[in-house]
């Protein structure tokens, strides 16, 4: 499900015929710099797919006890691309940027690339899920160039 949202929010942002379709509700418009994300053991991720530049930063907030993201590899171990672990009052911050056709998240200074993410119309779908939450914790990133 949150898989075909991102990519309802790709094609939203596709020039032409495609564009016509607009955002599909619950995914706001694309985010620049530091972009919040609030979690919750028992409401999940909001918004559940974040559309944003590359080179912004995703800011996880938790809204109640501790929380690790990781991205979710569609059934494999994950490719260490992040890991993002935070509680109350401690954000996770990781900033993804598009490189040569690919996804790079960069967490600590460090720069790994996430060969999980898929390549849609110039942009790259990444989806997410909390290790400690993973039936309610779910979400997708769209980054575009």
């Amino acid at each position: 499900m949150l898989r075909a949202l991102a990519l309802l929010a790709v094609l939203a942002l596709m020039p032409g015929p495609a564009a016509a379709v607009g955002v599909p509700a619950g995914v706001p418009g694309m985010c620049e710099g530091t972009c919040p994300v609030p979690g919750s053991g028992i409401t999940g991720f909001v918004p559940p797919v974040l559309v944003l530049r590359s080179g912004s930063t995703v800011a996880w907030q938790s809204m109640d006890i501790g929380h690790l993201n990781l991205e979710d590899a569609v059934g494999q171990p994950s490719d260490g691309c992040f890991d993002a672990f935070y509680t109350t009052g401690v954000d996770a911050l990781v900033t993804f940027r598009v490189v040569d056709g690919g996804l790079v998240a960069e967490q600590d200074g460090v720069p790994k690339a996430c060969a999980s993410a898929t390549a849609v119309g110039g942009a790259q779908v990444l989806t997410y899920y909390c290790r400690i939450h993973s039936f309610t914790m779910k979400g997708a990133l769209v980054v575009v160039a």
